[in-house]
């Protein structure tokens, strides 16, 4: 859904720029969390 590398999407983690649930060995990210990620950090503006 990001198409970023399992290694950044680590780091997002332990930076804590995601909000993970884990549930045993199992880290969960919700969709909502990946839309709230993607809006926040991948805004477009148009130049002039």
């Amino acid at each position: 859904m990001l198409g970023i590398s399992v290694r950044t999407l680590d780091r997002l983690i332990a930076e804590k720029q995601l909000q993970v649930r884990r549930i045993g060995r199992r880290v969960l990210i919700t969709r909502d969390v990946l839309t709230q990620f993607v809006k926040r950090d991948h805004q477009t503006g148009v130049v002039h």
